[in-house]
């Protein structure tokens, strides 16, 4: 019941050819994939077979192909209950406490857990991955409405997006590809109640931010 999705789309036999291919790799990873290991297989998808798998709530991030029901707190715990009886673990793994956008990425757990918890490791933190997708999508946008020489300034937005900001969030940019660039704001024109002498003025000062990436450039 937990999988059904996922049940639903290996039992359809209107899925075929590459299509299918891809079900089976979501069937094998209790339906979420990273996408860099079957990053050809969705490179070569039509848009036939892409609306094949779409019809069953398959989402093509830009990290992650996965059905995001299956990212619900229930199918999760089974989702880990079955990886860790598989893997042979001493130890079943505990699923992070529902409703947490980010978690600690800690060296010591086993390979795969972060992805099958629904997560993606992402410098020192995991971000959940259908919150890491909407960053995604709010950085495409950023980036396509500035000049891309000069790359884009991360916001308050981003950072609540992901629940956290300063180097935790710096980190999780470096991991996505993007680099760090400290622009100087250009000066605001004087007005009648500005000093117009530089005896005068006083010595410009940054806006407050919330965290270093509110007031740094970020480029590819």
């Amino acid at each position: 019941a937990q999988f059904e999705p996922l049940l639903a789309l290996s039992r359809d036999e209107a899925v075929t050819g590459l299509a299918r291919g891809v079900a089976f790799r979501l069937r094998e990873g209790f339906g979420v994939v990273p996408r860099s290991e079957i990053a050809d297989d969705i490179k070569a998808l039509d848009q036939d077979a892409r609306g094949m798998l779409r019809k069953h709530g398959v989402r093509f991030g830009q990290f992650t192909i996965f059905q995001p029901l299956l990212l619900k707190p229930a199918p999760t715990r089974l989702r880990l209950v079955l990886w860790g009886l598989w893997e042979g673990l001493d130890v079943l793994p505990e699923s992070p406490p529902p409703g947490l956008v980010t978690v600690p990425n800690l060296p010591d757990v086993p390979k795969g857990y972060y992805t099958l918890s629904g997560y993606h490791q992402a410098g020192a933190r995991a971000i959940r991955i259908d919150m890491l997708e909407r960053l995604a999508g709010l950085i495409r946008t950023a980036r396509n409405n500035a000049n891309m020489r000069e790359g884009f300034e991360a916001t308050t937005q981003m950072m609540s997006l992901v629940g956290c900001s300063g180097e935790d969030f710096e980190g999780i940019l470096k991991s996505l590809g993007l680099r760090k660039n400290i622009v100087k704001r250009a000066a605001a024109p004087a007005t009648p109640d500005t000093p117009k002498t530089a005896e005068d003025a006083p010595e410009a000062t940054a806006p407050e931010t919330t965290g270093p990436a509110t007031s740094e450039a970020q480029t590819p």
